[in-house]
This record gives C-alpha cells, sequence and structure tokens, in this order.
C-alpha cells in the first residue's frame, strides 16, 4: 500500500505550528484518496479534538482501531475524550484495552490511575501509577498524583518519597512542592516544610495557594507578622481567595490587632457569605473584644449552616460561660461531646462549670473522663484534685495532686492546692513548704502568696515571720500600684457625715456576719453613711437580711480591683474598710490602688496585711497590750478599740440555736473535752498539751472535729503521745444547728494554738462551754486572752503550755465551779462588751472619726 509521506509531513508540519484545520483538511484529503495510516487518523482525531469537534474525533479514533486494532496510542486518545466526557466506565475500559496492547505504555497507566482514584478504587489506582513510573521514571505527573493517593490514605513516608521524585523529574513543580510542605506541616516537621513551601513560591512566584499555605506553616511556628504578609500576597495574587483572607485574619487575631482581624474576616465574608471558619474567627475576636452577645451569634449562626459543627458548638458554650449563663454553657458542652465524645479539653470545660456550679459529683465524673483520655493532663488532675479535697477524701486529693506535680513540677495551681489538701489534714509544716513552692513557681500570683500569708497565721509563732512574708507580699505586689499619683477630692470637713465603705466577699450565711451584721444594725446613718462592697457570688437570706442595713449597697463581685477602685472614688468614699485581708477572696490590690483616703483593715483576724497602702489596724487592748511597740509586729498604724476587737451575735445566721442544757459531766459521770475547729489549727504544741490534759484526767473522753482525711493521722499523733484512741470521737462538719448542739455534748473546750480559735470558741462560751486559753506571741494566738477578759475570766487563760495544762486540769476537777459556768455564760456573754453592738459600734465609729480628722490637718496630697 501506497504511503504519501510527503502529505502527511506537511499536515504534522501544520499541526505543529498550531493550524489545526489546514493541517485537518491535508490529512482528510490524504484520507480520501488514499488508504490512511494509523497514524494520520490519529492525528485527524487529534485535530478534531483540538478544534473542539469531539464527535469528529471519536469517529476517528474509533475507524483507527478499527482498522488498526493494534494501535495503542489512538486506544489511549480515545479513552481520554471518553474520560473527559464523563463516559467513565468506556474510559476503563478502552484504558485497559491500550494496556493490553502495550503493557509498558506509562500514559495509560497514568490515565488510568487517575480514572480509579476518582472512582474511589484507590488500590487498584496506586497500582496503575506506580506501573507508570517504573515504565517513566521522568513522568512527574505520575509520581506527584501517586503522592497525593498515598498522603490521602496516610502513608506519609511513601508519600514523601514520590513528591520527591515528582520535584526530581521536574524541580520547578510547585504543586509538587507544595503538597509536600503542607505535608511536611502536618508532620510538625516545620524547617523541612518550610524549605518546601519556599521552593513551591519561587518556581511560580503567582503561586497564590502556596502563599497562604507558606503563611499556615508561619502561623503555626508562631512567626504571626511574616504569616500576615504572605496571606496578604495570596489576596493580592486572587482577591477572591477566601482562605487567604481568614489566614490574614488568624495572624491578626494572634497579633491582638483585633479590629484589623475582624475587617479581614469581614472581607471574606463578602466573599463567601456563608463561611463557617470565618463566622467562627469573628466569633473568636469578638470575645476577645468583648463583645460577647456578637460572637454567641456568630456561633449560633455556624451552627445554623453546619448543625454538626461541634466545634462551634464547645466555642458557644464557652462563650456562654463567660456570660455566666451556666445552664446553657452546660447544654451546649454537652451538645458538642455528644459529637466529640472522646474531646479532653470539653470534658475538662464542662468539668470546670460543674465544679463552680458545686456539682461536685458531676464535675468528678468530668475530670476523670479527661484523665481517661489523656492521663498526662496536668490540669485535670489538678482540678480533680480540689474537688476530691471539697469532697473531703483528702488522701485521694493528695495523691492526685502529686501525680499532677509529678507531670508539671512548675504548677503553682498543684503546689497551692496540694499546701491546701495538707493543710486540711493538719500537716502545717508540709503546707508551709507547698504554699512556698507554690509561690515560687509563680511568683506574680498574689492570690497563691496570700494563701501562704494566710496559712502562716496557723503556724508562725513569732509574729515577725508573719509580717516578714506579708512585706515581701507588698513589695511584689503592691509596689508597683504605689507609684501612681493619687489626688483625693473629698471634702476635709472633719465633722461633717462621713461615708464609710466595708469590701468583704463574706456578706452572706458565713461566721463573718455574725460580727458585720450587728455593727451595720448600729450605725449611726445620720453621722455615717455606710457603703458596701459586697463581692457575693451567691447572695442568699443573710444577705437580704443585711442588704437594708447599708446606705447604699452594691454587688461588686463581677469587678476587677481597678474597676471596683474606680467605682469606690466616684461614690467619695472616706474610710474605706478592709474585713477580709489575706483569706479567701480579699482584694488587697484594690486597696493598693488607695481609692479611699483613709484606709484600716479589721475584723478577718486581728493581723498584718503588710500592706503600705492600709494605714491603720484595729486591735484591743488584750490583743496588743498599749504602751507595747507594735511596729515590728504590724505594717500599720495600731488603733486600739477600747474594750475589743469583737462584736459579735450568733443570732443573725442561727436564731433558732438550742439551748444551753446541763453540764453534760452531770449525767455521763465523767468530763467530756471538746475542741471543734478547723482541725489545720491542731499543730503539735496543743496536741501534746491535749494529752497532757488527758492523762491528768483519765477517765475523760475528748470530742475532736475531723473530716475522713485528718482523722487516721489525729489518730496516729494522739496515740504515739499515749492517748487511748478509745477516749476520742470525732464529729464531722455538720450545718450550723447540729454543730452547736454537739456543744451539749462537751464540758470544757480545749482550744488551739498558735492560732486560738476565734468564732469557735465564741459558739462554745454562747453554748455554756468554757474555752481556757493559751497565749502567745502572735495576734492570732492573744484572740483567746481577749475574749476571757471580756467576760471577766483571767483565771483561765495561760501562758505557757504547762501552765495550760494545770488550768484546764484544774477546771475540769471543779465541777461545782464547770456547772455555775454552765448556767452562767450566755448570759455573761450577752452582757459583755462583745454583745453590745449600740456601745462597740459608737467606739468604732469614734475611731473612724480619729482617723479622719487626722487625715484632714495632714497636708493635702
Amino acid at each position: 500500500m501506497h504511503f504519501h509521506s510527503h502529505s502527511y509531513d506537511t499536515a504534522a508540519a501544520l499541526y505543529s505550528n498550531g493550524d489545526f484545520e489546514q493541517a485537518l483538511y491535508a490529512l482528510n484529503s490524504l484520507i480520501a484518496v488514499s488508504a490512511a495510516n494509523p497514524e494520520a487518523l490519529n492525528l485527524a482525531a487529534i485535530c478534531c479534538y483540538r478544534l473542539n469537534r469531539l464527535d469528529d474525533a471519536e469517529r476517528h479514533w474509533r475507524r483507527t482501531i478499527d482498522d488498526y486494532p493494534d494501535h495503542a496510542g489512538s486506544y489511549g486518545n480515545l479513552a481520554n475524550l471518553l474520560m473527559s466526557q464523563g463516559r467513565v466506565a468506556e474510559a476503563e475500559s478502552v484504558y485497559r484495552r491500550a494496556i493490553s496492547i502495550r503493557p509498558d505504555f506509562s500514559e495509560a497507566h497514568y490515565n488510568l490511575g487517575n480514572l480509579l482514584r476518582q472512582l474511589g478504587r484507590p488500590d487498584e489506582a496506586e497500582a496503575c501509577l506506580r506501573e507508570a513510573v517504573r515504565g517513566r521514571p521522568d513522568l512527574a505527573e505520575a509520581h506527584y498524583n501517586l503522592a497525593n493517593l498515598l498522603s490521602a490514605r496516610g502513608r506519609f513516608a511513601e508519600a514523601e518519597a514520590a513528591y520527591r521524585n515528582a520535584t526530581a523529574a521536574r524541580p520547578d513543580y510547585a504543586e509538587a512542592h507544595n503538597n509536600l510542605g503542607n505535608m511536611l506541616r502536618e508532620e510538625g516537621r516545620l524547617d523541612e516544610a518550610r524549605r518546601a513551601l519556599l521552593r513551591a513560591v519561587r518556581a511560580r512566584p503567582g503561586f497564590e495557594v502556596a502563599h497562604h499555605n507558606l503563611g499556615l506553616l508561619l502561623q503555626q511556628s508562631g512567626n504571626y507578622a511574616l504569616a500576615l504578609a504572605f496571606h496578604r500576597r495570596a489576596t493580592e495574587l486572587r482577591p477572591d481567595y477566601v482562605e487567604a483572607h481568614c489566614g490574614a485574619a488568624h495572624s491578626l487575631t494572634s497579633l491582638g490587632r483585633f479590629a484589623e482581624a475582624e475587617a479581614a474576616f469581614r472581607a471574606a465574608l463578602a466573599i463567601r457569605a456563608d463561611d463557617a471558619d470565618a463566622f467562627m474567627g469573628l466569633a473568636r475576636v469578638q470575645r476577645e473584644l468583648g463583645r460577647h452577645d456578637d460572637a454567641e451569634r456568630a456561633y449560633r449562626h455556624v451552627i445554623a449552616l453546619q448543625p454538626e459543627n461541634a466545634d462551634a458548638r464547645a466555642c458557644l458554650a464557652d462563650t456562654l460561660h463567660a456570660q455566666r449563663r451556666p445552664h446553657e454553657a452546660e447544654a451546649a458542652y454537652r451538645a458538642a461531646l455528644a459529637m466529640r465524645p472522646d474531646n479532653a479539653e470539653w470534658h475538662y470545660n464542662l468539668g470546670v462549670l460543674l465544679g463552680a456550679e458545686g456539682r461536685l459529683a458531676e464535675a468528678d465524673a468530668a475530670y476523670r473522663r479527661v484523665i481517661a483520655l489523656r492521663p498526662d493532663h496536668a490540669h485535670a488532675l489538678t482540678n480533680l484534685g480540689r474537688i476530691v479535697r471539697d469532697l473531703d477524701r483528702l488522701p485521694e486529693a493528695e495523691s492526685l495532686l502529686r501525680q499532677s506535680i509529678a507531670i508539671c513540677p512548675d504548677s503553682a495551681e498543684a503546689h497551692n492546692n496540694l499546701a491546701s489538701v495538707l493543710k486540711d489534714m493538719s500537716r502545717m509544716d508540709e503546707a508551709i513548704d507547698e504554699f512556698r513552692r507554690a509561690v515560687a513557681c509563680a511568683p506574680d500570683n498574689e492570690c497563691v502568696h496570700r494563701n501562704l500569708n494566710y496559712a502562716l497565721t496557723y503556724h508562725a509563732e513569732t509574729p515577725k515571720e508573719i509580717l516578714d512574708e506579708c512585706l515581701r507580699f507588698a513589695a511584689r505586689h503592691e509596689a508597683p500600684l504605689l507609684d501612681a499619683q493619687v489626688r483625693y477630692t473629698n471634702d476635709r470637713s472633719p465633722s461633717r457625715r462621713l461615708k464609710i465603705g466595708y469590701v468583704a466577699p463574706d456578706f452572706r450565711a458565713h461566721c463573718q456576719s455574725m460580727f458585720t451584721a450587728p455593727v451595720l444594725a448600729q450605725h449611726d446613718h445620720a453621722s455615717f453613711e455606710i457603703v458596701c462592697y459586697a463581692s457575693v457570688r451567691q447572695p442568699d437570706e443573710i444577705t437580704q437580711l443585711m442588704r437594708p442595713m447599708a446606705d447604699v449597697w452594691r454587688d461588686v463581685h463581677t469587678l476587677d480591683d481597678a474597676q471596683l477602685a474606680q467605682v469606690i472614688r466616684d461614690d467619695g468614699i472616706d474610710v474605706l474598710v478592709d474585713l477580709t485581708m489575706h483569706m479567701a477572696s480579699g482584694r488587697p490590690l484594690l486597696f493598693a490602688r488607695r481609692p479611699a483616703p483613709v484606709q484600716v483593715q479589721w475584723l478577718a483576724y486581728p493581723g498584718t496585711t503588710g500592706s503600705r497602702a492600709i494605714r491603720y489596724r484595729l486591735t484591743d487592748p488584750w490583743i496588743d497590750p498599749p504602751g507595747q511597740s507594735t511596729s515590728e509586729r504590724y505594717s500599720e498604724q495600731s488603733v486600739w478599740l477600747p474594750e475589743t476587737f469583737w462584736c459579735f451575735d450568733p443570732r443573725v445566721t442561727s436564731p433558732d440555736a438550742p439551748g444551753v442544757g446541763p453540764l453534760p459531766a452531770e449525767r455521763n459521770g465523767h468530763i467530756t473535752f471538746g475542741c471543734l475547729n478547723n482541725p489545720c489549727k491542731a499543730s503539735a504544741r496543743p496536741l501534746r498539751m491535749w494529752a497532757a490534759i488527758l492523762a491528768a484526767v483519765p477517765d475523760a473522753r475528748f470530742v475532736l472535729l475531723a473530716g475522713a482525711g485528718p482523722r487516721e493521722r489525729f489518730g496516729e499523733r494522739l496515740s504515739a503521745l499515749g492517748v487511748d484512741m478509745s477516749r476520742v470521737r470525732f464529729v464531722g462538719y455538720q450545718d450550723r444547728v447540729a454543730y452547736l448542739r454537739t456543744y451539749r455534748d462537751i464540758d470544757i473546750g480545749l482550744d488551739t494554738f498558735p492560732y486560738n480559735g476565734h468564732t469557735t470558741s465564741l459558739d462554745a462560751l454562747w453554748m455554756g462551754v468554757p474555752v481556757p486559753s493559751r497565749a502567745g506571741e502572735t495576734s492570732c494566738s492573744r484572740a483567746g486572752l481577749s475574749l476571757l477578759m471580756n467576760l471577766g475570766l483571767p483565771e483561765l487563760v495561760a501562758h505557757d503550755d504547762d501552765a495550760y495544762v494545770d488550768v484546764v486540769t484544774r477546771l475540769a476537777n471543779d465541777r461545782p465551779r464547770l456547772a455555775e459556768l454552765r448556767a452562767s455564760l450566755r448570759t455573761r456573754l450577752e452582757a459583755s462588751p462583745m454583745m453590745n453592738a449600740p456601745r462597740f459600734t459608737r467606739h468604732l465609729e469614734d475611731v473612724y472619726r480619729r482617723m479622719w480628722r487626722a487625715w484632714c490637718a495632714s497636708p493635702a496630697g
């Protein structure tokens, strides 16, 4: 058969020059005058394809394979045409025919592999792509597609090798460099990923996807400023690139440039109004800007778009929690966890919420779920330790907190919580050590340092140890605030009506209310305007009882110290009184801001704050004998109330308190000692004194308050001191009425040292139980002295350990005296200065007036 090579060559030249129409004309002429060879028919089909005359192209290829059944190239081209038309099944069959004719037809293997991957048949696709690169190691696209397939199947090492083969075959293969970089980024190999993505950008400077991906990598590396530059370049290259706008916005968020971030997220939404990532990012920015209502709406919009979006539900829960809407937040957390039950952080956040709501058993379960999912979750172990402590499972709490510390040795919170547990277990030496470790771990955490200060009042027998630590606290936390200039505009008239502000978190069913309510009820409102700043998170009936006693009552628990300081300045307070000091929820840094010209501390305990901003502390003649220097004990100037530090009325919190009842010894035939103080006050010294008393009164019994945790330790310590534990009966924590009723079984109260009973001793005295006291050097160790002197019972005070044992023993052996005290103590207390609220309040107001006049006489500040 004659072949007109000149005409075919002419047609091929025309095709090479892009003149497909003329090339096709020449080929058709050739085909018309002679039996065309397969190359001419195949080229004619290709020209038709290029001219988008697809039916003609298919006809030519089918004629070719009809006339030349072994022409593999025509099978391959026909299959490509069928694939482009979506005729997948036909295409697969034709590709396989091409490969059966020419098993080394790499392009057919490659194209069939792509088709099979689209059909979701990855094993067959992988085999085809591997065959393609075996036959054509230089076929970069086959290496690239094989890498994409392997990466999608999680076979990253093999995928990496295939990407590298693709770039070796074609060094400027930008897509391969980009995908390799993304895969390496997801594996955390950030330096290698960065090099790959930079090669992609250099290979194709206009490759917006690579710029965006490089931005994502830089965000992951923490280089937000450079990430922003790459994201913005991606949006310049493609203004409608939503993901790049979001990437820029996320970088701006991380840089704290929230207004710009919001604009960038809105730019993304202007392009794609239902983009969930943009709404999620926008909501986060709105939360950072304090616009929780806007954030809530954004998260709810995402949930409407994507009901299955668990992240949006969890973020909504966080937002609702921040808005103090715990029930809605809980529902959102539980909805998120129903979708992703293995998300440890959401279980953790739910645990935080439940714990704050006092739902301890449920919080316990939530934290245990976290730990089951992530045994190394130190925060969950720490929080669970606190919950278990609150459930009075102290040994278990100690174990959990030590586990947390083993994971995170520098966790101030864990050390602080462990210290609290050890304190509850009456292991004060160890507790103090742990509080010190907590302070060392977080020297800027004023709350942790306050806990150390307060714990020292239970432990220290000399006031200097307490003062030194409080001064360290003030130097660390208060001093930076003292540099600010403060100017007061208060009217300096010495005799005008003064504004007195009381700051406390405990205007509620709390022992402090038995001391504050009587005073608030007796203030002279003609001479003094009383303002209460109540940081009470959960007001109760006592709060409602006390509220009308003030001229102004402000709920301030949501205000931080700076905000509250401004409120106090705006109120024009003249004398500001701290009722809490270093106890829980105290506000020393509020007072460091000096919102009032006269600042004084009173009531929580008669010690020191260490503050240079609080000028005065109140005391009485028994806690601090007049004439004795107090500068080495307290940072404040001591001001003496003439009779008593305390004004007490137990009827405030227990109007239905039980009556005194007869002396228990008369029905029991033996003396019953008792101590219902916090077990942490029972240091080694009082235990030794108690053991000596029990030895001196061998038929006596002893009632001791202790939760489940401290009991075993008390048993060990008292047994070691020779006490037969069959003589000791433990009682747990009780409601107030039941607690007061316990005193009806006690003849003599045994006091603690160096922190005497304060409220507990007054409660005992109210119930007819005498409480001899061991007086020491610290203010807290002289509380019993003050109480007894105000009751006219100096004979019950001892100034050394042996004397204390002797005082208690002699009292135990004097039944008539005990019976007389039982019958008279309540009346004696009612007649004492400590329950004469009108007289106490006049003394207190006189002190406030003297302080005010001293300020008026001082140079204007």
